[in-house]
């Protein structure tokens, strides 16, 4: 199997986000972790981050045992609720295990589709609380079709291009979101040479995701690549490649949250990959050792960090002019998400 060659600066911010040195080939062995690159489809190539020190159980020590959002939505433990404030949602767990939810997550209905703010997690039980999301629906303000105007009932996508998730997760910025939507929507439509928005709601980007289209364009890429995490139970995350250029990773809490998560975000990773086959694009070569060390000064030296509450969580975000980090921490040094976006793929 071939695979295509990385950026740079992509191989250089995976070392740095994995914490071990990742050798050209993109094929690293850490203290802790370690990548393979597991599999190609088309343009999109999916890279494994497994984790060596896992407990007689097989998973991280001071794991949780989470619900995912649509875990919780689906089995009725989790309440969503309009507050009539566009970028305000209540939320309250009513079960007995506590929710992770990730930042990027769409959740579907009420007043306008939205998008999760940073990752948050809700302990079991619960008090009412109040949670930061960003509309990925421009316009309707309105019950939609059979749907609550009220509250919020699933959650199956998360955003689907580099693009939004910078927008959403890092510049925090409604209008950018709305923005990006709307240049997804377009270019969607240009690879399928037909109108992709819905007519029940011409601005969602949930119901461009919905399009039958577009999930059967994406379902060859899901097809071949879901199954490379089958026999693997040390795996706790994945990177993404795009057309020859890291674009995202994420490390999980521990190899069953990786598992709920992954259907999710590969469907995600397997839309913008089809959107994005037909860009030209030249392979980087690989890097030297030098221009590692001269990238490595230029993220530590010029990097900016700030923390925000998620729940009982905190969501540390370090921006450098190449890439950005998210840690989602307990406060006490156990991380339970981590996310990468490499900007060098925007």
């Amino acid at each position: 199997m071939k695979l295509p060659v990385v950026s740079a600066i992509g191989l250089l911010a995976m070392s740095l986000f994995l914490g071990v040195q990742l050798p050209a080939t993109a094929q690293a062995i850490g203290t802790d972790e370690f990548s393979t690159a597991a599999g190609s489809c088309n343009n999109l190539t999916v890279f494994l981050i497994h984790r060596k020190n896992l407990d007689r159980k097989g998973q991280t020590a001071g794991s949780k045992n989470f619900l995912t959002l649509s875990e919780a939505l689906a089995q009725k433990k989790l309440v969503i609720n309009e507050t009539g404030d566009v970028n305000k949602l209540t939320i309250q767990n009513f079960g007995e295990r506590t929710v992770f939810m990730q930042g990027g997550d769409i959740i579907k209905g009420g007043r306008q589709d939205r998008a999760l703010q940073s990752d948050l997690i809700l302990p079991p039980k619960s008090k009412l609380t109040e949670i930061n999301v960003f509309c990925v629906e421009h316009g309707r303000w309105s019950q939609r079709g059979q749907e609550s105007d009220k509250g919020f009932a699933t959650s199956y996508e998360a955003l689907p291009s580099t693009e939004l998730k910078m927008s959403a997760l890092a510049k925090k910025d409604q209008s950018d979101v709305w923005s990006n939507v709307e240049k997804f929507q377009g270019m969607v439509s240009g690879r399928l040479q037909t109108d992709a928005t819905a007519k029940a709601s011409p601005t969602s980007l949930q119901l461009t995701l919905e399009n039958k289209k577009i999930r059967d364009a994406a379902q060859q890429y899901v097809d071949k690549l879901g199954k490379v995490i089958e026999g693997k139970n040390d795996v706790v995350g994945y990177a993404l490649s795009i057309n020859g250029t890291i674009t995202s990773s994420d490390v999980y809490d521990s190899p069953d949250l990786f598992k709920k998560m992954w259907h999710k975000q590969l469907s995600a990773a397997a839309t913008e990959a089809f959107m994005k086959q037909g860009q030209q694009h030249v392979p980087a070569a690989a890097p030297s050792a030098t221009a590692l060390t001269a990238q490595l000064q230029s993220r530590d030296s010029h990097s900016q960090t700030r923390t925000e509450s998620a729940g009982t969580a905190d969501v540390e975000t370090d921006e450098s002019p190449q890439s950005v980090v998210l840690k989602t921490t307990d406060g006490k040094g156990h991380i339970y998400h981590r996310s990468y976006i490499n900007k060098s793929a925007l």
